[in-house]
């Protein structure tokens, strides 16, 4: 497939697997390792996925949407039903496509989705690139550095999309900029790589002073006229800055930006007013008011989620110095009427063999030895046995039941 079309076969192989040729001991032992953690990892969510066929279609029918126009997928079920499980799998399909990823899981405190910004950060630190592990800032400045000789400000400016916010739109125009000479740094007592710190600050979303961002925006030769203010106000600016950088991104011949939230279900547990704003920055993402090429958002929720948003009082009014006002600004459960969903289903006994068949063989392949006949039976019992637990629980229960197993092996083929 051409970088950047998300509808016509694979792009960047995630994993040596998926290429087709085996892989590595290590990997096979890291694939293991993170299972037994209690964590992903890209190589044995491939190959551990019941139904992956069925998950695959949705996840490449949302990419292919997603690298025209923009797409959103929420997936809804109860817990341990998969969920956590799904979006991982369709992360790394998501690479797989050629598409750059984030994801996070939301949490009330530590990560409240009416607080977009924290969110903007969590995203930021977790944004991974198919073919790369550098980070956003690095990879711009490569990218922009193989793309143009001479990478003056107004050049880079023009590679980057008009609806992105002027903070993150200037940011990364000086970020990539060469046109400040160190004679004229020294002149203004401002060190390259101190400015420069402060400016992928400011891209992660960090809180930074506007005054001293602006003086290193205008030293680094950005023209600053005609923007009035930096300062991002609310959570819009930080949705709309994600949108520009899937377009962005299939400008660097990527297929886009594939966002993945976790936990979405927790947005109930705010207040009332904090519940609204929560809405509207999902509405953004749900019905963005402008066309999103590159992006898809990805958003798992339990159906209590959906039975709430039904029950809420969105005609309950509010007294604020004398006038009245409701709490919601919308019917959030007419507007989201058309949501594209997927429903992950109930493991059967049928499915959860063949899942622990697999992790038998990846066990057995990763430290070099046979497991005993009938293993795998004897974890789909045992996996039957913890029903209602999320699957990275199952799976880190499984790895250790066949750990002692491995464990009894070696030490019988000791010498007494």
């Amino acid at each position: 497939m051409r970088r950047g079309s998300g509808n016509r076969g694979l792009a960047y192989p995630l994993a040596p697997a998926s290429r087709g040729s085996r892989p590595s001991e290590f990997e096979l032992r890291r694939a293991v390792e993170r299972l037994r953690d209690g964590l992903f990892d890209p190589l044995a969510v491939l190959r551990l996925t019941a139904r992956a066929a069925r998950i695959r279609k949705v996840a490449d029918i949302g990419l292919s949407r997603a690298a025209g126009k923009g797409a959103n997928l929420c997936i809804v079920g109860a817990y341990g039903r998969g969920k956590s499980h799904t979006l991982s799998y369709i992360r790394a399909r998501a690479h797989q496509a050629g598409f750059v990823t984030s994801m996070v899981d939301l949490d009330p405190r530590e990560r409240p989705f009416h607080n977009f910004r924290g969110i903007y950060r969590g995203l930021m630190e977790n944004l991974r690139f198919p073919d790369s592990s550098a980070s956003l800032a690095a990879r711009w400045e490569e990218w922009v550095k193989k793309k143009l000789k001479n990478p003056l400000p107004g050049r880079v400016m023009a590679h980057l999309p008009r609806e992105m916010p002027p903070l993150f739109r200037t940011t990364m125009a000086a970020m990539a900029s060469r046109a400040l000479s160190e004679s004229r740094r020294r002149m203004h007592g401002l060190r390259h790589g101190a400015s420069q710190l402060l400016l992928r600050r400011a891209l992660l979303g960090e809180a930074v002073p506007v005054t001293t961002l602006r003086r290193v925006i205008r030293e680094r030769g950005v023209d600053l006229s005609g923007i009035r203010s930096l300062r991002l106000l609310g959570n819009e600016p930080y949705v709309r800055m994600l949108a520009a950088l899937g377009k962005l991104f299939q400008r660097m011949a990527y297929g886009g930006l594939a966002l993945l939230f976790d936990e979405g279900e927790s947005i109930l547990q705010a207040r009332i007013v904090q519940r609204n704003k929560s809405y509207e920055t999902l509405d953004l993402f749900f019905r963005p008011p402008d066309v999103s090429p590159g992006l898809f958002s990805v958003f798992a929720f339990t159906g209590e989620f959906f039975r709430r948003l039904e029950a809420e009082d969105y005609q309950r009014i509010r007294v604020r110095r004398g006038e009245e006002s409701p709490y919601f600004s919308a019917d959030w459960s007419q507007c989201w009427r058309g949501l594209e969903r997927h429903a992950p289903e109930e493991l059967s006994r049928r499915h959860w063999k063949e899942l622990s068949d697999k992790l038998t063989d990846l066990h057995g392949r990763a430290y070099g030895w046979t497991p005993p006949s009938g293993t795998g039976k004897d974890l789909a019992a045992r996996a039957y046995e913890l029903f209602g637990q999320e699957t990275r629980s199952v799976f880190k229960a499984l790895v250790e039941h066949l750990d002692l197993l491995h464990q009894e092996r070696v030490f019988r083929s000791r010498p007494l």
